[in-house]
């Protein structure tokens, strides 16, 4: 990744010495949306997407009057409540010695229930969009984002029966530490220009990888992140360049 980093500060290095202006400001958002399985739903699936805030900064690059090229830094939170059923999944169940509590044998058995409980993740995220101008005033957005995982209170409790037991119990599921480090992904959408100085932008982020690592053996599909992006961008510092030193 980071050489994608790399990538992006030589693009950007190069949009600096082309452009005809520099616009630089912080910008303030709101999320809403989910990981979604889009190749399996189960039957019964459900969630409540909640507001997370992305809060960073831009640079933009623009070449002319209808192109312009923005990079953007932010810290963002992605967060859902979800319950969905679990059926026959890979489940190791903890057994304690009855003589010595110290031993502790696992089984490799299976569980059937559901799960109840929240991805609650926070990413620095950094995006690299194109904007085409529809109207005076609308653009047509599209780009790709990175996002590198700083912390995860993502969490899940099953409720269910283990193997053949008869049983009811409820488990704590280890979500947290199986999310994927990295996410990436295309962004799209419009931005409106309200005033010189102030943008309204619109976007959807769709990753292209799951947000559970690949050695997680729970669930057998991929969940996606897939948000929406609100967002104000102040244009704070605006640099015009004399096209004899382009």
């Amino acid at each position: 990744m980071l050489k994608l980093y790399t990538a992006a500060f030589l693009v950007l290095f190069c949009a600096e010495i082309y452009s005809q202006t520099v616009s630089v400001g912080p910008k303030l958002g709101m999320l809403a949306g989910s990981p979604v399985p889009y190749s399996f739903i189960p039957e019964g699936a459900k969630g409540a997407p909640k507001p997370g805030r992305n809060v960073g900064v831009f640079v933009c690059f623009e070449f002319s009057d209808h192109y312009s090229l923005t990079y953007e830094l932010a810290l963002t939170r992605k967060r859902t409540t979800f319950e969905t059923p679990l059926d026959s999944v890979s489940y190791v169940d903890r057994i304690q010695h009855p003589l010595f509590p110290d031993v502790v044998f696992e089984v490799e058995t299976f569980f059937n229930g559901t799960a109840i409980g929240c991805f609650d993740n926070y990413y620095l995220e950094q995006s690299l969009t194109h904007q085409i101008s529809i109207t005076e005033k609308l653009n047509g957005l599209i780009g790709l984002y990175t996002a590198w995982l700083q912390k995860s209170n993502t969490y899940a409790k099953g409720i269910g029966r283990v193997g053949f037991s008869p049983d009811i119990i409820e488990q704590e599921l280890d979500y947290s530490s199986k999310m994927r480090q990295w996410d990436y992904g295309l962004k799209a959408g419009i931005g409106y220009e309200a005033s010189k100085h102030m943008d309204i932008d619109l976007k959807l982020s769709y990753g292209f990888e799951s947000v559970f690592c690949d050695s997680f053996s729970m669930l057998n599909y991929t969940v996606n992140n897939t948000f929406v992006e609100l967002s104000l961008n102040y244009k704070f510092f605006i640099l015009r360049q004399l096209n004899s030193q382009i």
